[in-house]
């Protein structure tokens, strides 16, 4: 839960960069970072949806299935977000966005990681 927690922080963190960029060189330098806190991001989600379908004996599927609804939410802010700065403008889109994305701690809290699997080097076949 914890590295999920700081997972939304840094996510926070990259939507707000937007708005500190002034010229192409600043534009260039927050894109390059976003997509490297980006990454960052995504490693504990997907390692936490990992975790929540581990033993469940349809791993993969149950794994794709919940990818497949972040992507779907990802593409429904996106339509939402577009919809919204068409009302609201830039700006507070961003922040909108931003403190949205924060609101993600309060779920993090739900989760009940009981046991999570082991961490071994080998892998064993049951």
């Amino acid at each position: 839960k914890r590295i999920l927690r700081w997972a939304i922080i840094l996510n926070c963190i990259n939507i707000l960069s937007a708005l500190l960029i002034a010229s192409k060189l600043s534009a260039f330098v927050i894109v390059l970072l976003g997509g490297i806190l980006g990454c960052l991001v995504m490693l504990p989600l997907m390692s936490t949806a990992a975790m929540l379908t581990h033993h469940s004996k349809v791993e993969g599927a149950i794994f794709a299935i919940l990818m497949s609804i972040f992507n779907l939410g990802q593409i429904l802010a996106g339509m939402a977000g577009a919809r919204l700065f068409s009302l609201i403008g830039l700006r507070p889109l961003i922040l909108l966005a931003g403190f949205i994305g924060l609101a993600g701690i309060f779920f993090v809290e739900q989760l009940e990681l009981i046991n999570p699997p082991e961490s071994s080097p080998h892998f064993s076949l049951e």
